[in-house]
């Protein structure tokens, strides 16, 4: 079963890394509060600071390995 939905990623500083946020997520996505990009790759955080998800691809699709298959984000 394919769902969408948002994952906003900003340049604004948060906790030491870039402020984001996600609405209408489940899963791991549904925590996301802040992203880094490192080593090539784009890792998304929750609050807690704990990695949520690590995208690698290229800038209009990334992918990341999930339970259930896997998470992509588009650009």
């Amino acid at each position: 079963m394919r769902r969408q939905c948002t994952v906003n990623l900003t340049t604004n500083p948060a906790f030491g890394r870039y402020a984001g946020s996600s609405s209408g997520c489940f899963g791991p996505l549904m925590f996301v509060s802040s992203w880094g990009y490192e080593d090539g790759q784009v890792v998304l955080y929750r609050a807690g600071g704990n990695a949520v998800a690590i995208f690698r691809g290229r800038s209009g699709r990334l992918t990341a390995p999930h339970e259930d298959g896997e998470l992509v984000l588009y650009r």
